[in-house]
């Protein structure tokens, strides 16, 4: 009976008519937020393995944006990505066969983040 009610439950909540995104806010482990930043957007798909990641996080707080830079600069190799192109605002990792790019843009506020995980070096 309590599996009856489940699936009909669930089976209901995937008919509404605004469904959530299917990733919704994803946080990799590899790919911290810096401390600060909201959380504003995240789309994009990933393998239940995790292993193929096509994402994309928006970020945005009352940071500068060379604070930005620094925390992703240090932490990032930690977590096994290499730095690779680097001019302030944008920067470029490499992780085995994956890129991450992120992309700082001052505001009014302090900073907007993008951080877009992609399969494959470019």
């Amino acid at each position: 009976m309590t599996r009856t009610i489940f699936l009909v439950l669930a089976l209901a909540a995937g008919c509404s008519q605004n469904p959530p995104a299917p990733q919704g806010k994803v946080n990799f482990q590899d790919v911290p937020i810096p401390g600060g930043l909201n959380y504003d957007e995240g789309y994009g798909n990933a393998t239940p393995s995790g292993n193929i990641r096509v994402y994309t996080q928006e970020l945005s707080g009352k940071k500068r944006p060379e604070e930005i830079a620094k925390f992703y600069r240090e932490t990032l190799p930690i977590h096994g990505w290499t730095v690779g192109a680097d001019d302030g605002r944008k920067l470029s990792f490499t992780k085995k066969e994956e890129r991450c790019d992120v992309e700082i843009a001052s505001t009014a506020d302090g900073v907007k983040v993008k951080v877009k995980l992609d399969y494959g070096k470019k």
